[in-house]
């Protein structure tokens, strides 16, 4: 059984991927995690994508929705998934998974390219 680590805080690097959700909150990530922040308030959440099987094998690239409270990340390995997750409760929508197409290259302006 595999043992879940809880994230206290976060430093990020090198910022690969940023995004908004909505207006208000900043989305960016790297490795396995993903920060939000709120830039009208300074609240910080952050998000672990390090189980395959639950969120995810770490994040390759990540898109927040302009107007509703959802976003979009794929995994960063072999047959990744596309999550779309919930804000700020990081309830799962919908997973997309396909042994037909071996990875979701990148999310770019609500399309996915293959």
């Amino acid at each position: 059984m595999q043992k879940q680590h809880i994230t206290l805080w976060l430093k990020v690097g090198v910022i690969k991927y940023l995004s908004f959700l909505g207006s208000n909150v900043l989305i960016y990530g790297n490795g396995c995690f993903i920060k939000f922040v709120n830039i009208n308030t300074g609240e910080e959440q952050r998000f672990v994508a390090n189980r395959h099987c639950v969120n995810g094998d770490g994040i390759r690239d990540i898109r927040g929705h302009r107007s509703v409270n959802t976003f979009a990340y794929t995994e960063n390995c072999r047959g990744a998934a596309l999550h779309v997750k919930d804000y700020p409760s990081f309830k799962t929508v919908v997973t997309f998974t396909s042994e037909k197409i071996p990875i979701y290259h990148t999310l770019k302006s609500g399309c996915i390219i293959i």
